[in-house]
């Protein structure tokens, strides 16, 4: 009785082992080896996704010259402070009575 309980724990001990040994193959076979391929060719490696991407150069989005900083060039003082009203439109004026009710 004693022997065989030792043979079923040595066999479930075995399989664990083999379920986890090709649990570990499969990740590699799936992640690990497309990761570094991608990651050799200098693209980027979405785990998410697992799809292999290359970086775009920002300029080529955003069509601003390479170099060039991201500050934003007012043409006027009164831009940033300026409202959404239609061109020529006086802004809206709230008086203490209205705010009040």
């Amino acid at each position: 009785m004693k022997n065989n309980l030792i043979m079923r724990l040595k066999i479930i001990a075995l399989i664990v082992f083999i379920f986890a040994s090709a649990g570990a193959w499969v990740y590699t076979a799936l992640y690990e080896i497309p990761r570094k391929k991608c990651e050799a060719k200098g693209a980027w490696w979405s785990n998410e996704y697992r799809i292999c991407r290359a970086p775009v150069y920002l300029p080529t989005i955003t069509g601003r010259p390479a170099g060039e900083g991201r500050e934003i060039h007012w043409p006027t003082e009164q831009a940033p402070t300026a409202n959404n009203t239609a061109p020529g439109a006086k802004a809206p004026v709230v008086t203490e009575a209205e705010t009040a009710q």
